[in-house]
């Protein structure tokens, strides 16, 4: 656990200090989702968490980092298992979107895939939806359930996705669960 905030506080602080190099590349999702999904599937059938992810389109490939993408989609799903209940799930889609906003520029029309991890946890209250994105924040009641962590995570994941030139929207609910979206630019679009 030691070992994991203090790679958790080196990857903030090299974001932050803009240490951290981008290599934008073409990355197919595929496998990158299986990966990130193995990563997390002992966790999962440890919490009795269903662990769900139909296939993706076969063009789903993104202009992205791999590294960085790795680490946001594995940090997103362990997000998400820790918050699930028992008997509940998570799900990992991915949609192309010809018809979407460019998450930088603002111009419509721009391809993009959108990564989305749902799942059927606690949710979040407006309140803690403002709060939880934000460095070293960790929501109250992560304490009382057992889960541990630096806050950071989330807060990672959006400097990550805003250095591959995308957008990280999180959508939730109390008692409904969470939905966390990540839209990048589609890999061989201009």
């Amino acid at each position: 656990m030691l070992l994991a905030l203090l790679n958790d506080i080196l990857d903030y602080s090299r974001i932050e200090s803009d240490a951290y190099e981008f290599h934008l590349r073409p990355v197919d999702l595929r496998p990158l989702v299986e990966e990130c999904l193995r990563m997390v599937r002992l966790m999962a059938g440890e919490r009795g968490v269903a662990l769900e992810a139909p296939d993706l389109p076969a063009d789903a490939a993104v202009l992205a980092d791999a590294r960085a993408l790795r680490q946001v989609l594995a940090n997103l799903l362990s997000n998400a298992v820790k918050f699930t209940d028992a008997g509940g799930s998570v799900r990992v889609t991915a949609s192309v979107d010809a018809a979407s906003v460019d998450a930088v520029s603002g111009d419509p029309g721009a391809d993009t895939v959108l990564l989305t991890v749902t799942d059927t946890g606690r949710g979040m209250t407006p309140e803690e939806l403002e709060r939880v994105g934000k460095p070293f924040v960790q929501l109250q009641d992560s304490f009382v359930s057992g889960v541990k962590g630096a806050g950071l995570g989330l807060a990672i994941c959006g400097k990550l996705v805003d250095g591959m030139h995308g957008r990280l929207v999180i959508r939730s609910q109390p008692g409904a669960g969470t939905v966390v979206q990540v839209r990048l630019r589609r890999a061989g679009v201009a």
